[in-house]
């Protein structure tokens, strides 16, 4: 997304949506096993193991 440009505000929100679902439907993350965010989440919910994510300010406080 840093390398496009927009013609139009609807445009820039038809192509931001574009862009979220491929990284988050189609696109795998190797953080994730190669799984997509919604493949891991959807595995996960069914084994019922979703938790929170505590944002990276929390999690560094709490190793303090």
């Amino acid at each position: 997304m840093n390398t496009q440009w927009f013609v139009s505000l609807p445009d820039a929100q038809q192509q931001w949506d574009t862009w979220r679902q491929e990284y988050n439907v189609s696109r795998p993350h190797g953080a994730l096993p190669d799984w997509t965010p919604a493949e891991f989440a959807s595995n996960h919910a069914a084994k019922g193991r979703i938790e929170e994510v505590k944002p990276a300010s929390k999690l560094a406080l709490q190793l303090a």
